[in-house]
Order: structure tokens, then sequence, then C-alpha cells
């Protein structure tokens, strides 16, 4: 479930691995604290909240989550110049419009390009390590690797950082 919360969110025992737009590192020791997960319709990227003055009171994740009727524009994130430099204008835009997990079909249509050359673009993306493709139902679905979250909202405006939370194993 962890893991699909959202992009710059994953799981894997016992750490919860979040980018979020911080200074630098955070290493959240949960030591039977609790996660509190609270889903946020407008925010861009998730956040973390820890009480300090309080050290029982639970971790809370805020993340992102779509809804149908949001405008698609809400999560176009501005392209940095160097990432148009780097990738090219047409293949960072279809990064850029991975920020929600997307059909290559409806890549297309939100690119303005044919299926096939988002085909060819989706290709050298997963081959950096930018993206993952996953079928389902017979249509293959795109979404942005940690890597590739990193590169798209890493510049010194807004630095893309991770914040690890160790999360205490079962006793």
């Amino acid at each position: 479930m962890l893991n699909g919360l959202h992009p710059s969110i994953s799981w894997e025992f016992p750490v919860l691995t979040v980018l979020c737009h911080l200074p630098h590192d955070v290493d959240l020791h949960l030591a039977g604290r609790g996660l509190l997960l609270v889903p946020a319709l407008y925010l861009r990227a998730p956040t973390a909240r820890l009480d300090n003055h309080n050290e029982q009171a639970p971790i809370e994740l805020y993340f992102p989550v779509r809804h149908k009727h949001a405008a698609l524009r809400d999560d176009d994130p501005h392209l940095d110049p160097g990432l148009t430099r780097l990738l090219g204008r047409t293949r960072a835009a279809v990064l850029a419009a991975l920020t929600t997990v997307r059909s290559t079909s409806e890549l297309a249509t939100r690119v303005g390009i044919s299926a096939a050359t988002v085909s060819h673009h989706l290709n050298a993306l997963r081959a950096g390590g930018l993206i993952t493709t996953v079928r389902e139902h017979g249509t293959a679905r795109h979404n942005l690797t940690h890597l590739g979250l990193r590169l798209l909202h890493s510049s010194p405006r807004t630095p893309g950082q991770p914040v690890t939370a160790f999360l205490k194993p079962p006793t």
C-alpha cells in the first residue's frame, strides 16, 4: 500500500523513503510512534510533520492525491531549462507529463505528439531508469521512478531530497 501512495514514496522494509522539498536529508525514527497517512487534494509533493514536543504523537505523512475533477494543468511542473537542454524539449515534456501515471495514448494527447513518438521517448526514459512501465489489461501504464522524480524536481529553487523513516520492526 505504501508503494502505491505516490511516485515519490517507496517502502522497502523497514525503510519508508519520501522525496520532499527539504534543504537536506532527514532520518525519522518512528520507534513505536506510529505513522498517520493524510491524503491531500491540492498538495504537489509529499511532506512529513513531526511533533517534537510530544514523543508519543505519530509522524504525519501528507501525500498528494489526484481527483477526477482536478484540472489536468494542476500537475504540470515548470520545466527547468537545464532539464530541457539535457533531455530535449519533447522528452522533457513526456517526463513532466508523468507526474501522474498515464498510458501511452494519454501521454500522446497530453504532450501533443503521436503515440509512436511517445513510445520512442518512453523507451529512452525507461533505459535511463527514469520511468517504469506496467501492463494492465492490455494497456501500458507509465510512471516515474524515484530517479525520474528527483531529476524532474531537482533545481536550485526546489531541491528534491529524500526523507527516510525507519519503521520499527514488529516485536
